[in-house]
């Protein structure tokens, strides 16, 4: 995806003004009736914790891209890890 996005965004400074282009390749994006669900597929070897801590903005910043693209709600955002054989849910951030 390619898509327009306040540069605050990106920075998580709030006051920051300008818009940027963010480009980027979700995992998988899955569309229900209700919106979308991201999922994002890691290997890393890591705790729950670690890819929280490595991966939550990326999603986030997908969040945000999905909702500027089409015209349904994302309803939220995992991270399946292999190695743990799990599905971590990624907390919403205010971007």
């Amino acid at each position: 995806f390619t898509c327009r996005i306040p540069v605050s965004y990106y920075t998580g400074n709030p006051g920051e003004e300008g818009e940027m282009l963010l480009q980027g390749a979700m995992d998988l994006l899955c569309e229900t009736e209700q919106g979308y669900w991201i999922i994002d597929l890691k290997s890393d070897r890591a705790t729950e914790e670690e890819l929280l801590t490595r991966y939550s903005r990326q999603l986030n910043l997908y969040a945000a891209a999905v909702r500027r693209l089409y015209d349904k709600p994302v309803l939220g955002c995992k991270i399946w890890s292999f190695p743990l054989g799990k599905a971590i849910d990624v907390k919403e951030e205010e971007l």
